[in-house]
């Protein structure tokens, strides 16, 4: 099932270049689906969309960042190696640096060219 809704996942790309689809697992505290294309990264938390520019650093992972309630940013830092990947996660609060959380999540990816 898991796996299925990947291939759904992908057959919903409108993007017809090479795309990257990636999801947590079921059960993960969580809950994410992620699409790299060759412009943009489209993910959705919790049911949310989001939208963000592609930041590719130079190992091939990506950067995201989200801003809540204006004082704290999420940075999201996601590395895919074939079908794995990892979702690193770290909420910073602006105003006094504190770190309000640190995660690292385990995806599962498929590539479309």
């Amino acid at each position: 099932m898991f796996k299925l809704i990947l291939l759904l996942m992908l057959g919903m790309s409108k993007n017809a270049l090479a795309a990257t689809h990636c999801q947590t697992a079921p059960d993960s505290e969580f809950k994410m689906t992620i699409s790299i294309n060759s412009e943009q990264v489209k993910y959705v938390i919790g049911g949310r969309p989001y939208l963000s520019p592609r930041i590719e650093n130079h190992n091939g992972s990506f950067n995201l960042f989200d801003t809540l309630q204006g004082t704290t940013i999420i940075v999201r830092n996601i590395l895919v190696n074939g079908t794995e990947g990892i979702l690193n996660m770290i909420a910073i609060n602006m105003t006094n640096s504190d770190i309000i959380f640190k995660e690292k999540v385990p995806l599962t990816c498929v590539t479309v060219q």
